[in-house]
């Protein structure tokens, strides 16, 4: 049998996407997969041939292929295998039935209100029932100790079962040997962390099914505890639960773990506040010390999550052609600066109303070459805005003053 595993993304205009080609030719069975999705997310499944043609398989994955290529996505790993169905990942020895493990789904936190985004900040960091702890830019994952390893799993179901969180263990081998003696059956939350990539990049590289995270670059950042030693947590308040999270604390710190610490605090909170802004950090979490753990939820007055953002004079150089509901309008604003005396493009987005929307679709001279406001969580190495979304016109800015700087954070 040969196994054509192909793995494509596309992070061009604000996309943050992948499309995973897999090519399986057994005798006279030929059959083309492609799983696809966001980055970081569970994918979907979408068969392009299945037969015995060999010719029309190959037609049809070059004419999937192509439709992927013009739309920019760019080939980031393949394997081609000629023995085994599955890429040479690293045996691991822990157990990898679903039924050893308790089903955990991971908590999820709201945003700092938009709308009234300082008020609510300020209400977050006077009230001394919400501790904070740094926002890590890097990938969630669920951790089961069993007696001869780590398994790792992630807050969302996998595409064939949706009973049980999508398991992340052999796509980081040195973190699923990790030995932590007297602890089986525990259970901790934590970001996994690989120092300079951000969580798109690690997400990419995890839910391939081509890449593996090397040895020694990803770290475990443990923030909660949610059973301890088979006993279930998630029941307690944080406050309990960091109790015994503390308790634990020594046996869990190895090279490739660390506790996330936190702030209790105005004072304090808003020290380490400072402190993660000044070095460029993502953002910060409130967490509310009398809340229980909402498995799987979104819960009011629990978790709230502050990233930083930046608002960018940009100018529109054109636009993307709609779908969907808006196939007859524009669909997305293509956006650029000016580096070094000349416009270059660095995205798209959308985000504006339909009546903008419409009134691009029918006026777009009234808006290519214009000064606009995009907005984002951050700016990328690669100049492009990290989460872009369309703000507003600004007709009060010169096209040509709408330059990129390197001080702009």
């Amino acid at each position: 049998m040969t196994k054509i595993t192909e793995r494509y993304e596309c992070k061009t205009g604000g996309h943050n996407k992948f499309y995973e080609f897999i090519k399986e030719y057994n005798k006279n069975r030929f059959t083309v997969k492609g799983f696809y999705g966001a980055i970081g997310q569970a994918s979907k499944l979408f068969i392009i041939y299945d037969g015995d043609d060999k010719e029309a398989a190959e037609v049809a994955y070059l004419d999937k292929l192509n439709e992927k290529l013009r739309k920019q996505y760019k080939l980031v790993g393949a394997i081609h295998n000629e023995t085994s169905a599955k890429p040479n990942i690293p045996v691991i020895s822990t157990s990898k039935s679903k039924d050893d493990m308790p089903v955990v789904w991971l908590m999820n936190a709201k945003g700092v209100n938009k709308k009234d985004n300082d008020k609510q900040f300020e209400e977050l960091m006077k009230n001394d029932n919400y501790i904070v702890q740094e926002k890590l830019d890097g990938m969630r994952g669920g951790n089961f100790i069993t007696e001869t390893g780590l398994r790792i799993f992630s807050r969302n179901p996998g595409v064939d079962d949706a009973l049980h969180p999508l398991e992340k263990t052999d796509s980081v081998p040195h973190l699923a040997r990790l030995i932590f003696k007297g602890l089986a059956g525990t259970i901790f939350d934590s970001e996994i962390i690989v120092a300079g990539k951000d969580s798109a990049e690690i997400a990419g590289s995890i839910n391939s099914t081509v890449n593996i995270i090397e040895d020694e670059k990803a770290k475990l950042y443990i923030f909660d505890l949610l059973y301890l030693k088979s006993k279930k947590l998630t029941n307690l308040t944080l406050r309990e639960r960091l109790s015994e999270l503390k308790k634990i604390e020594k046996q869990l710190i190895t090279k490739f773990t660390v506790i996330v610490p936190y702030a209790i605090g105005e004072k304090s909170k808003r020290a380490l506040y400072e402190e993660i802004m000044a070095r460029g950090g993502e953002g910060i979490m409130f967490k509310n010390l009398d809340a229980v753990y909402d498995e799987g939820g979104r819960s009011t007055n629990n978790w709230y999550k502050f990233k930083k953002s930046i608002r960018v004079d940009c100018v529109i150089t054109g636009f993307s052609k709609g779908t969907g509901k808006y196939n007859t309008q524009i669909g997305a604003v293509r956006f650029g600066q000016y580096i070094n005396n000349k416009l270059i493009e660095i995205g798209q987005t959308s985000g504006m109303t339909d009546a903008v929307r419409l009134d691009m679709t029918k006026n777009p001279d009234k808006y290519i070459g214009h000064a606009v406001v995009i907005k984002g969580m951050e700016r990328l190495k690669s100049k492009a805005i990290r989460h872009p979304q369309f703000d507003k016109m600004n007709d009060d800015k010169r096209p040509e003053d709408c330059k990129f700087y390197e001080n702009e954070q």
